[in-house]
Order: C-alpha cells, then structure tokens, then sequence
C-alpha cells in the first residue's frame, strides 16, 4: 500500500490489491478490447510508477499521461 501524506499531514492509502483486482475485473468485463490506465502527474501524489506497474500487470494495455 502507498501511503503519500502531502503537506498538511493528511494522507491516502492506495491499496494496490484493491486496484490489481478492480484492473483484472474490468479487463475480464470488456473481453478483448485494449484498456488504458490513465496515470497523470505522479497518479497525483500516489506513486505513478507503482500505479503504472499494477495496471500493466492486471489488464491494463496502455498507459495515458499528459506528459511524457
């Protein structure tokens, strides 16, 4: 899990299980079709490289960001 706290103290937990899991279903529901996963500036503050992995790992066949 990726825990990011920003400048006021406060954090999120982004549960990468939740989201190889959530990544698998949909790919499973939309059959053979490509799916992107859109990560932008740094999966905002989650940790673009960790989002980015799980995604191509579970389903995920491109990737989207706003800037190369």
């Amino acid at each position: 899990m990726a825990v990011q706290p920003d400048s006021r103290g406060t954090c999120i937990r982004v549960n990468l299980t939740a989201l190889a899991e959530n990544a698998a279903a949909l790919k499973k529901a939309v059959g053979a079709v490509h799916m992107m996963a859109i990560v932008k500036a740094n999966a905002y503050g989650h940790g673009m490289v960790q989002v980015a992995r799980v995604a191509l790992e579970n389903g995920a066949d491109f990737l989207g960001v706003a800037t190369p």
